[in-house]
Order: structure tokens, then C-alpha cells, then sequence
């Protein structure tokens, strides 16, 4: 049998079916043409022997980590085909989106990696979450202050996460999403992988696209390579809600390791702030009121996801002010 070109790495979460489901729609999204293999990824250690009693249509890898960064370096050590997609449960490739997304990588040697558009299941493009420039300080805090949901026309916002671009247009770009992500598996060591330390994920990703910009290599953003979510909130949000206090960890030591010791004391403090803020959306305004809000304003979760957070909208809140849950 041929060595596969593609290693499709899916990982398994909170939704066996879902995950399972992807196989199938890779498979119809472009039957026999590419020889490929599939390696299905345990990040939370009680689904892979129940993934292996299914009656999968081809054979399947079953790999487990800690973490989604554990999760790609580790297929990345597993695969064998020449170029690694990292695929999440819940959002379908359309018909040719990752044939598209190989020949871009065949024809261009000097491309690295290559990232689809995502949109959800109403056919909404999710801007800001496909393709990012790299952030700033101020950025990132006005994030974590809810300040870029109040005013989502300030300049960092609008730079930041690229409402200024037109996301119908190919661009080499700096931060891709990793939710659609195709590379060369050798680039994962070429640029030393994914920080495993930003568990439980997002900000491994923004640093490896740092890493490639800053070493000269290239990351396109191909819109025409088109995947569309189903109506179940995407997968690193569910893993967000479920492991909420290390995301914020994450995200302060990111602040403090990209922009220094004091810039990662005032990220604390700020998320301090931040949390009382969604402490008090999430309680004190009226159901209807938080829905108007999360539609106009983040349409990738609604108000029951909101609402399952507000515990640990306090222990992140204690952890920002004194280091303890």
C-alpha cells in the first residue's frame, strides 16, 4: 500500500459521534483520488476504546493527549503523510475544499501551511475567528476587558482581528485558526512545534504562526477552500467551558512571555476586571437582553453556554486577584 500524501488528525472530545462523522465527510468530500489515513485523537482519555468499537469504514489511528497542542504534536510524531490537516469535529469540508487546499501546497514549495474559511451553520462567515494579524498588548486587553464587544469599531479590535479585510480575498496571513488547518509535517519540527504549555489551546496555534512569519515562511488564508460548522458550538469553546481557568492562564502567560513581566501583571488585574464584567452579563441582565447582545455580538455561542460559565467566571476572578481557584 502507498505511503498516504494526507494524515487527517480529528480530535475526540466530548461528542464520539460527532468526531466519527467527520471521516465520513472527508471521505464523500473527495472518495478514493487522495491515498489518506486518519488519526483520531483523545484529549480527554475516556473516549478512544469506544471510538474503536465502531464499524469505521477504513482504519483509523487512535492516539490520546492531554491537550489540543499535545494532540497535534503528538499526530504530528504518528503521521506519515506529507502533509498534516488538523480538522475539528463539527465543521464539514465542502466539496474540494481540502483537494484545494493540497494542490496549493504541491504547487508552491515555500508555502508552509494553509488555512480554509469557516462559516457557521447559517452560512455567516465568523470574522476574527478565521484569520488574525498578530495581536498587540492593548488588543488583547481590551479582549479581556469585553471592551472589544462595546466598542467592536476601536482600531486595535478592527486591526487585531481583521475587520478592515475583505475575508472573500486569498492572503498570506499571520495568524490562521487551527480549526481548518493544513501544513507540511515536517514544518512541525522545522519550527519546533506547539507550546504545550498553553493548555488547553488557541494560543499554541498564534505562536507557531509567529514562529513561521518570524523564520520567513508563509501561511496563506485560501477563502475559496470553504467548511461550514454545524449548529453546536465549536469544539474549543466547549473545551474552553470545560477547562475555563487554564484558557486565562494561558492567556496572561502568553501576555507576560510576548510583552513582558509588568505587561503580565496588568493582564491579571485586567482579568480581574473582566470577569466582574461577565459575572454581572451573565446575572444581572434579563435573558432577552443577553440574547440580542450574544447574536449582534458573538454569534458562536449563546446565552446557555454564557450561563454555564459564571462559576468559573469567579474562579478566575479569585485566581486573577490572589492565585488560588
Amino acid at each position: 500500500m502507498p505511503a498516504p500524501r494526507l494524515s487527517i488528525v480529528i480530535p475526540l472530545y466530548d461528542d464520539l459521534e460527532e468526531a466519527v462523522a467527520m471521516i465520513g465527510a472527508v471521505e464523500q468530500s473527495f472518495g478514493d483520488r487522495v491515498e489518506m489515513e486518519f488519526l483520531l485523537v483523545d484529549v480527554r482519555g475516556d473516549w478512544a476504546e469506544r471510538s474503536r468499537q465502531k464499524n469505521l469504514t477504513r482504519a483509523v489511528h487512535y492516539l490520546t493527549a492531554p491537550n489540543l497542542p499535545a494532540a497535534k504534536n503528538r499526530s504530528a510524531s504518528e503521521a506519515t503523510g506529507e502533509f498534516l490537516f488538523f480538522l475539528l469535529p463539527g465543521i464539514f469540508p465542502g466539496r474540494g475544499a481540502i483537494e484545494r487546499m493540497m494542490a496549493q501546497l504541491d504547487s508552491d514549495p515555500a508555502l508552509i501551511g494553509i488555512a480554509g474559511r469557516w462559516c457557521n451553520a447559517t452560512g455567516k462567515l465568523e470574522i476574527g475567528y478565521n484569520v488574525r494579524r498578530f495581536p498587540t498588548f492593548t488588543a488583547l486587553i481590551l479582549d479581556i476587558l469585553l471592551l472589544n464587544k462595546l466598542i467592536p469599531r476601536n482600531r486595535f479590535t478592527r486591526s487585531y482581528k481583521m475587520h478592515d479585510f475583505d475575508h472573500n480575498s486569498t492572503i498570506h496571513a499571520e495568524h490562521v485558526n487551527d480549526c481548518v488547518f493544513m501544513l507540511r509535517r515536517q514544518a512541525t519540527v522545522q519550527y519546533g512545534g506547539f507550546n504545550e504549555g498553553y493548555e488547553p489551546g488557541w494560543f499554541d496555534q498564534l505562536e507557531f504562526c509567529q514562529t513561521v512569519n518570524r523564520a520567513g515562511g508563509r501561511i496563506r488564508y485560501d477563502p475559496e477552500a470553504k467548511f461550514t460548522s454545524n449548529e453546536r458550538v465549536p469544539l474549543i469553546d466547549r473545551v474552553v467551558e470545560d477547562r475555563y481557568l487554564e484558557y486565562r492562564r494561558a492567556e496572561c502567560l502568553y501576555i507576560r512571555t510576548h510583552f513582558g513581566r509588568f505587561a503580565g501583571v496588568v493582564a491579571r488585574g485586567a482579568t480581574a476586571i473582566g470577569m466582574l464584567g461577565r459575572l454581572g452579563f451573565s446575572i444581572i441582565l434579563p435573558n432577552a437582553v443577553r440574547t440580542w447582545f450574544l447574536k449582534r455580538l458573538r454569534s458562536y455561542v449563546n446565552d446557555s453556554y454564557v450561563h454555564s460559565l459564571r462559576k468559573e467566571y469567579w474562579i478566575v476572578f479569585k485566581w486573577s486577584l490572589w492565585g488560588q481557584r
